[in-house]
C-alpha cells in the first residue's frame, strides 16, 4: 500500500498542487508553477516491454513433413520410409517396424497394405510382391495369355467346388 506523506505546505486543496508537477520536481512550496500536459514525459518504455514479450513465440519453423509417403497398392523397397506421424495414428503390421519417433518403415521388398485392425484402429503391413519371371520383363504372347487364362478358370472351378 502506497502511503502519501503528510506535509503542512503540500495538500490536496492546494490549487498549485497537481501529481504529475510533484514528480517533475517543479513544484515550489510558496508559488503556483503548474506543468503544462505537453511538458509532461511519458515512460513508453513499459509499453515497448509488453508488446516485445508478446512476439516471442511468433517464430516461424519448418513444417515437420508429417504424411503418408508410400500409398496403398504401391511398390517399396526395404528400410524405405512409408508414413511419418506424430503417436500411432497407423499401427505396424507384417513386414513393417515402428520408429521411435513413430515412423513406419518396410522391412522387405513388396506391396504397401492399409488394413483395418480392430473396430477403430488401422495397420500398415507390407506383402511380398510375386511377379512370375515369364511376365515380368516383356509382355505376353498370345499363348501365354491363353495358358494363363486356362489356369486361372480351373482355380476358380476348384475353389467352387471346394465351396460347394
Amino acid at each position: 500500500m502506497y502511503i502519501i506523506p503528510q506535509r503542512a505546505h503540500l495538500t490536496l486543496a492546494s490549487p498549485s498542487f497537481s501529481p504529475s508537477t510533484f514528480v517533475l520536481g517543479s513544484h515550489t512550496s510558496g508559488g503556483s508553477t503548474q506543468a503544462s500536459l505537453r511538458e509532461i514525459p511519458i515512460d513508453r518504455s513499459k509499453c515497448a516491454q509488453e508488446r516485445s514479450r508478446g512476439h516471442e513465440n511468433g517464430r516461424d519453423s519448418r513444417g515437420q513433413r508429417l504424411s503418408v509417403k508410400v500409398f496403398g497398392d504401391q511398390a517399396d523397397k526395404p528400410g524405405s520410409i512409408i508414413v511419418r506421424q506424430r503417436g500411432t495414428k497407423l499401427n505396424a503390421g507384417k513386414n513393417v517396424v515402428l520408429g521411435k519417433d513413430h515412423t513406419i518403415f518396410s522391412l522387405i521388398d513388396g506391396l504397401v497394405k492399409f488394413e483395418k485392425f480392430g473396430p477403430d484402429r488401422k495397420k500398415v503391413s507390407v506383402y511380398t510382391l510375386y511377379i512370375h519371371e515369364k511376365y515380368s520383363q516383356r509382355t505376353p504372347t498370345v499363348t501365354e495369355k491363353r495358358d494363363y487364362f486356362r489356369l486361372r478358370e480351373r482355380m476358380k472351378a476348384t475353389m467352387e467346388g471346394i465351396s460347394a
